[in-house]
């Protein structure tokens, strides 16, 4: 690149994590010739796109497959992998009424997969809800606001009530409708308003919708490969790593630039940049910056809060568990089940495959310290009701906790979330990125899309 050429001086650059987001910004800067330095609190790098790497076992944060309609990203991720990333459909499957419905929801799943006695209930709802006086809203629109008028109250009491709530563990009117994210919530509009045809209500972007439609890739041995070659190429721009590293403080000096405090086994460290990027949890990066942030914008961190997750990884020998890669439920003691082999057969020995459990929570919730047999035990009858797996053919059991995986939008989110944003942005050489960092839901994609353009952005000036 010519830009590389022109960045000379070769500022010196921290980048706090070393997620998708923090690993893609590093490439991309050490591409412009920036000295670039990460700091990533855990031995392994990846973030919440990592690969848990246990043996010959090899499971997801969350099993999930890399998708985006930006073929710049598409062209970029193919190049690290070469042959080893492969297009194949996706499979998902919501479990709602003990009926397994495809998901995403087309007319056909709702037609002919729902039963005709909750079509009618659904339709009768849908139709009410749209004729009724419009009535404004006073405040934020929450969860159980945005599906009664979107859908009806019937499909808000069924579906998205007890899947929400049993999701992140409090009420629906409690929760800003962001909760849900962009795209699954213009595909259950688009679904809905094509069954009723009624296209005067639509409101929605079809780019959002195609998004669940785009083909999918999946490395042989897990998701975590796309931050593997991110970090071997990140290596090999000269990019310098500290692992198992804790930031404890951010600091300006007197020449504006900065001074970082980090610990690493014990032994205190301190490095000074021109530039500072988090891509850790905003409330986490915001306590670093104690010694120079105001303390409104401390306390507005307190009102922002992180949903946890509970992996319980299953080794068995049985095949073909769920047939599809991965089912959505409702009213069990896990949210996910994702079965590895239907992503790929290499992501564990022959004749074995690997179940994985996923359980929403609090990490001060007494479920967070509970032992793999514990969590086993928690979930087993659920597993076997449902015919997915006995006592007897379970194996082995890998347990991963993963704190800060989801930002809650509680209803009052966005004011405190304003002040914290404000005062960042208006700190010279001192950014947030990604899903963490931003306090935003978004896609590995995106969040690639996100640290490319601001590696951009720096570079500029």
């Amino acid at each position: 690149m010519n830009d590389t050429l022109n960045n000379t001086m070769k500022e010196k650059i921290i980048i706090i994590g070393a997620g998708v987001s923090g690993l893609s910004l590093a490439v991309k800067l050490a591409e412009y010739g920036f000295d670039v330095h990460c700091i990533e609190a855990s031995e392994q790098t990846g973030g919440l796109a990592k690969t848990f790497r246990r043996g010959r076992y090899y499971f997801d944060v969350g099993p999930h497959s890399f998708f985006t309609e930006d073929q710049t990203i598409l062209s970029y991720v193919k190049g690290l992998l070469g042959k080893r990333l492969k297009a194949q459909p996706r499979k998902a499957k919501f479990h709602y009424n003990n009926r397994f419905l495809d998901y995403p929801f087309t007319i056909q799943t709702i037609l002919f997969n729902m039963g005709l006695m909750a079509n009618l209930k659904v339709g009768f709802s849908f139709l009410r809800q749209k004729l009724r006086p419009k009535i404004p809203l006073i405040g934020n629109e929450t969860v159980k606001d945005w599906a009664i008028n979107t859908f009806g109250y019937y499909l808000y009491r069924t579906f998205f009530k007890p899947y929400t709530e049993q999701f992140w563990g409090i009420a629906c009117d409690q929760l800003a409708s962001r909760s849900i994210p962009s795209h699954t919530r213009m595909n259950f509009i688009h679904t809905c308003l094509l069954m009723f045809k009624k296209t005067r209500f639509w409101r929605s972007k079809p780019s959002l919708m195609a998004r669940e439609k785009l083909p999918t890739y999946y490395p042989d041995t897990g998701f975590g490969e796309i931050c593997e070659h991110l970090l071997r190429q990140a290596q090999d721009l000269g990019v310098k790593f500290s692992l198992h590293s804790t930031v404890t403080g951010v600091k300006r000096a007197k020449d504006n630039t900065f001074l970082v405090d980090f610990l690493q086994a014990d032994n205190k460290y301190h490095l000074s940049a021109n530039i500072v990027v988090s891509t850790i949890p905003l409330t986490s990066f915001v306590h670093t910056l104690s010694s120079f942030v105001p303390l409104k914008v401390i306390e507005a961190t307190q009102q922002l809060e992180f949903r946890s997750l509970l992996l319980l990884a299953i080794v068995t020998e049985k095949q073909a568990i769920l047939g599809s890669h991965y089912i959505y439920f409702l009213n069990r003691s896990y949210n996910r089940l994702s079965e590895m082999n239907e992503f790929s057969t290499l992501t564990s020995p022959d004749k074995d495959n690997i179940l994985v459990l996923e359980i929403p929570c609090y990490s001060q919730s007494p479920l967070w310290n509970l032992t793999g047999e514990e969590l086993l035990e928690h979930c087993l009858n659920d597993l076997t009701h449902d015919g997915f797996l006995e006592r007897s053919e379970v194996k082995k059991l890998f347990v991963e906790r993963v704190p800060n995986a989801y930002p809650m939008y509680k209803k009052d989110y966005a004011e405190s979330l304003n002040k914290v944003q404000e005062f960042i942005n208006q700190q010279p050489n001192l950014y947030t990125l990604g899903r963490s960092g931003e306090y935003m839901y978004m896609d590995a994609d995106r969040c690639m899309q996100r640290a490319f353009k601001l590696a951009d952005e720096i570079n500029k000036k």
